[in-house]
C-alpha cells in the first residue's frame, strides 16, 4: 500500500561529525538526490566509519530510509541524552552480509531524540570507501487502506535544446522532477481523513508508492523510489453512486508534483 511520510528531520536542525568523511558534504544526505553522497576518506574493512548526527532540539520519528549506500555490515542507534547513551530501535537496525543498496526501516516511534549514530563496519566491495547517498529520519503520516485504481507517473525534464551551426542538436539537461496522478475509487472515511490532512499540509511530504515492499522492480515502485512532493491539484471528492446512502465510498483524484 502507498505510504506518505513527513519531512526529513536532518533537513531541520542537524549537525554532523564523522571519522573521516568531510562534514561540509553532509548536506548530500538530505538533498533528495540519490546521485549525491557522503563518502569516507582512507577507510577500509579494518577501519570502521562512524557518523554522528546531532539535533539542536529533540526530534521524534518512526521510520528511517538509507539510500544509495554500500554498507555490508553496520548498525544505527539513537540517543535521548546528547550521546551519553545509545539505544537500539524497537526493530533493531543492523546490517550483516547485506547486499541491498537501499533500505527502509519501520519501528515504534522514538521521541526526544538528540542524536543518531551510524556505524559502518564493512562494505559490499571489500575495502571500498563507505558511502550513503540519502539518510531520512521521518514519521509516517499514513498508509492508504486501498491503493488507487490508477497511478500515472512521469519524470518531467527541464532542458535547453540548441541548434549548432552545422544543424546538429546540443541538449543541456537541468534535471528531472517526479509528477503523478492517483485516482482513488470508493475511498473510505479513514483514507479520506488522510487525504484531507495531506491536502491541508503547509509543508511538502514524501510519497512512497511501494510502501517499503522490496520485491517490486518497476521504476516508480522500487524501494528507492520515494519523492518529496506537494499536492498541487484541487481537492475534489466525489460521492459514489446514490448520495443518500452512507458508507458508499468517495472517488478522488490526487495530483502530486516534486518540490
Amino acid at each position: 500500500m502507498i505510504v506518505f511520510l513527513d519531512e526529513n528531520r536532518l533537513d531541520v536542525n542537524a549537525s554532523f561529525s564523522a571519522t573521516s568523511a568531510t562534514v561540509a558534504t553532509f548536506s548530500s544526505l538530505y538533498d533528495n538526490d540519490l546521485g549525491t553522497k557522503v563518502v569516507s576518506i582512507g577507510s577500509n574493512d579494518s577501519t570502521p566509519e562512524e557518523w554522528y548526527i546531532s539535533f539542536s532540539s529533540a526530534v521524534s520519528f518512526n521510520r528511517i530510509f538509507v539510500g544509495n549506500h554500500n554498507i555490508k555490515a553496520g548498525t544505527i542507534w539513537y540517543s535521548t541524552d546528547d550521546g551519553a547513551n545509545y539505544n537500539n530501535f524497537s526493530n533493531i537496525i543492523a546490517w550483516s552480509d547485506n547486499t541491498a543498496s537501499h533500505n527502509y526501516f519501520e519501528f515504534s516511534e522514538v521521541t526526544g531524540v538528540t542524536n543518531i549514530y551510524i556505524l559502518m563496519t564493512t562494505t559490499q566491495t571489500a575495502d571500498a570507501q563507505k558511502y550513503i547517498g540519502q539518510f531520512r529520519a521521518f514519521s509516517e503520516i499514513g498508509e492508504v487502506q486501498e491503493n488507487p485504481v490508477e497511478f500515472e507517473h512521469e519524470y518531467t525534464e527541464t532542458a535547453a535544446i540548441n541548434t549548432t551551426a552545422n544543424g546538429g542538436i546540443v541538449k543541456t539537461s537541468f534535471g528531472e522532477r517526479f509528477r503523478a496522478r492517483l485516482l482513488f475509487q470508493g475511498a473510505n472515511t479513514t483514507d479520506m481523513t488522510l487525504f484531507r490532512a495531506l491536502k491541508d499540509r503547509i509543508l511538502p511530504f514524501y510519497v512512497y508508492p511501494c510502501g517499503g515492499v522490496t520485491t517490486y522492480d518497476q521504476e516508480g515502485f522500487r524501494v528507492q523510489d520515494m519523492h518529496f512532493v506537494n499536492w498541487t491539484g484541487n481537492y475534489k471528492p466525489s460521492l459514489r453512486g446514490n448520495f443518500s446512502l452512507l458508507d458508499i465510498g468517495t472517488d478522488i483524484e490526487m495530483m502530486l508534483e516534486e518540490t
